[in-house]
């Protein structure tokens, strides 16, 4: 207990590098933590941005690694100066990384122009060429002609009542607007988001559906309700 004791409260023992190590430690765990919102807020956002973040991490770090593994080295200089009371050469050493980090920030703002052509040379075409992303694969003629009929017919009209996702027959629901999509224009999103800011753009507002049972079914309910009346 006393030689733990010891190391603990020695020089140079546990406590000094815990206390050196934990500014280290928060940094990387934050670090770690803000990767995981960002794929979190992107997973939700959609499939195609969370795909795309991947590559497009390893291509900015690729880039920034040379510089950020050069500037790194200061703190080895750094702390042999500081250890052989060569004061004097800290300063020129730090202001040294400062100019490397501020060239390395120049040259990846004027890489910014060159992004798209990289990502197409290398094959990762995404969803599509054209601007927009998701928005570009229907037409302006084609979102009007959507939004006609999604103001004209409900997914009971489209599906039959024992097609339909939910048991609201009047409300469109995302998948039942994928369905109905798919089968007027072709075109499949991969997003679920994508068709939520399709419905937006319809006019339509976000309501609760109704629970709907999977062993519910719709002619039973309404010859009941039949008979309910005649009762």
């Amino acid at each position: 207990m006393t030689r733990l004791k010891n190391r603990w409260n020695g020089k140079g023992g546990y406590r000094e590098v815990l206390i050196l190590a934990t500014p280290l430690i928060l940094s990387t765990a934050s670090w770690s933590v803000q990767h995981f919102v960002d794929r979190m807020f992107l997973s939700w956002y959609s499939s195609e941005a969370l795909a795309a973040a991947m590559p497009a991490g390893m291509l900015h770090f690729s880039m920034v690694s040379i510089f950020m593994g050069t500037v790194g080295y200061v703190g080895t200089f750094v702390a042999q100066y500081h250890g052989a009371s060569m004061y004097h050469r800290i300063g020129p050493a730090i202001w040294q990384s400062i100019y490397i980090s501020l060239v390395g920030g120049l040259l990846l703002l004027c890489a910014i122009p060159f992004a798209e052509p990289v990502f197409r040379l290398i094959g990762h075409s995404g969803q599509d060429q054209r601007n927009g992303g998701n928005r570009a694969l229907l037409s302006a003629d084609q979102r009007a002609e959507i939004k006609q009929k999604l103001l004209q017919y409900t997914p009971q009209d489209i599906f039959g009542p024992e097609h339909q996702s939910t048991g609201a027959r009047a409300y469109w629901s995302v998948p039942d607007l994928r369905r109905a999509v798919e089968r007027w224009t072709g075109v499949v999103y991969q997003s679920a988001q994508s068709y939520r800011d399709l419905l937006r753009d319809c006019g339509f507002s976000y309501q609760r559906t109704e629970r709907r049972y999977r062993s519910r079914k719709e002619v039973d309910v309404a010859t009941f309700s039949e008979q309910v009346e005649k009762n």
